[in-house]
C-alpha cells in the first residue's frame, strides 16, 4: 500500500471516531438510550417467554384423565357454561351442567348436541 492509501485510511477512522463521539454527546437521550432500551426490552421478553415455558411445563403440564370423573357447572343455558359443557362433554367426562330453566333453548341444545354423559339439572345459584 502506498502512503497515500494509509494517510486516507487513519483519516477516515479519525473523522469516523470523532463523529461518533458527537453523535454520542450530542444525542445521548436518543441513541444511547434507544439502544439501552431495546436491548432492556428483549431480555426481558426472552426471560418472559422462558419463565412461561417453564412454568407451564413444571405446574401445567399433567392432564386430568376424564375415566370417573364427573364435573358440575353452573350457567349452562348459555355462554362459557354451554360451550364448556359441550366441550368436556367431547372429551370423555361426565358432566352435570345446571341450567335455570332446563327445558329452555340453551338446556334442549345440550341434550341434542351432546352424550349420555352429561346429565341437565335445575339449579338456581342465586336461591338457597
Amino acid at each position: 500500500m502506498s502512503a497515500k492509501s494509509y494517510f486516507v485510511s487513519i483519516a477516515h477512522w479519525i473523522l469516523f471516531a470523532l463523529s461518533l463521539k458527537v453523535l454520542a454527546l450530542t444525542l445521548p437521550s436518543s441513541t444511547t438510550y434507544f439502544y439501552t432500551y431495546s436491548a432492556n426490552a428483549l431480555l426481558y421478553c426472552f426471560l418472559a417467554g422462558w419463565t412461561y415455558h417453564f412454568t407451564k411445563k413444571r405446574y401445567l403440564g399433567d392432564k386430568v384423565e376424564p375415566e370417573n370423573k364427573a364435573i358440575l357447572i353452573t350457567g349452562c343455558d348459555s355462554g362459557f357454561g354451554n360451550l364448556l359443557a359441550k366441550r368436556l362433554d367431547s372429551r370423555g367426562f361426565y358432566v352435570f351442567a345446571s341450567c335455570l330453566f332446563p327445558y329452555g333453548p340453551g338446556a334442549e341444545d345440550l341434550r341434542k348436541s351432546c352424550s349420555k354423559r352429561l346429565q341437565v339439572l335445575e339449579l338456581d345459584v342465586t336461591k338457597d
